[in-house]
């Protein structure tokens, strides 16, 4: 069985219509027809903390002044 392809468009409704709060996510996957997977991992907040220690690995508590 091939995996579903959802287009841009589609994911931006699911996560737009998340953001107004206005439906529960139960309402939301049965009305477009997704798993609940589908839809925690659209809705899923990035969590940037590994990308900032790259970013910034030094602490800025550490850095004596000029």
């Amino acid at each position: 069985m091939k995996r579903k392809r959802y287009t841009t468009e589609f994911k931006s409704q699911i996560v737009l219509e998340a953001l107004k709060e206005e439906k529960s996510m139960s309402q939301i996957v049965s009305e477009h027809g997704i798993d609940v997977n589908v839809y925690l991992a659209l809705t899923k907040v990035p969590d940037f903390s590994d990308f900032t220690k790259r970013a910034f690995p030094i602490n800025i508590l550490d850095v004596k002044p000029i």
